[in-house]
């Protein structure tokens, strides 16, 4: 891992060189000797909001990323790394608080088609750590809509089935850091889950996707406030939606 500086307006910039040696990686990183992988791939690299921790997802081969990965951090001058947990891509991105130094993923190694289950809601507050997910249940995504609130797409622990009529349909809980308490703040009609909170701050309102599996392209985009309350249908038939700040 390297370090880069750049100028004002991204002028100036020198396109070959310039970069400074930040920190090397172990051959192998894991949360145990039992559970250790080999240090391939660092994505998703982001600074923590006073810009004192970077957090980023270590992976090994494209194969193997699939059922392991580590949610690691390391402070701004390159001292002091460590490895958080371990995660899958693609289910809970970790993601840093508005405005403090508090970072939540979703902590559980094994593809999503080993069963919906061992997918733990957890956050850390540089240096302290706590989990939030109850027992028998699985959190699949999740987003903060302020320094002590977090939103997530929650279900019932089940085995994964090709028949996706099978598939456990997730609710949204809305989590209180400071109180620890829960909430759900979605009611999905009879065959249909909700996915893929967002909180989006120009507009106050929370969103997400509204479909038959967690494989459903044809999902219809929802938003409501905080809490879930005056909930209505916003987009139909949505695959992806991304929003621009």
């Amino acid at each position: 891992m390297f370090t880069k500086k750049v100028g004002d307006n991204y002028e100036d910039i020198v396109l070959f060189g310039g970069v400074v040696p930040f920190f090397t990686l172990p051959r192998e990183i894991g949360t145990s000797d039992k559970n250790m992988l080999n240090a391939i791939h660092a994505e998703q690299l982001s600074y923590s909001p006073n810009g004192q921790w970077i957090s980023f997802v270590v992976s090994p081969t494209a194969s193997w990323s699939m059922d392991s990965n580590m949610v690691c951090v390391i402070d701004k001058e390159g001292n002091n790394f460590e490895v958080l947990d371990e995660m899958i891509l693609h289910v809970g991105d970790p993601k840093w608080a508005p405005t403090t130094d508090k970072i939540a993923y979703i902590a559980g190694g094994g593809r999503i088609v080993f069963g919906f289950k061992n997918k733990d809601l957890k956050l850390k507050v540089m240096p302290v750590s706590g989990t939030y997910t109850p027992d028998n249940y699985a959190d699949l995504d999740f987003n903060w809509v302020t320094d002590d609130l977090l939103v997530t797409s929650r279900i019932k622990e089940h085995e994964w089935s090709n028949d996706f009529s099978k598939h456990p349909l997730p609710v949204l809980y809305t989590i209180n850091i400071d109180t620890e308490k829960q909430t759900k703040i979605t009611n999905p009609p009879t065959g249909f889950g909700d996915y893929a909170p967002q909180f989006i701050p120009s507009i106050k309102k929370l969103v997400w996707l509204r479909g038959t599996s967690i494989t459903d392209t044809n999902r219809n985009l929802w938003k409501a406030n905080s809490d879930g309350t005056e909930a209505t249908e916003w987009v139909r038939d949505v695959e992806e939606i991304v929003f621009y700040k």
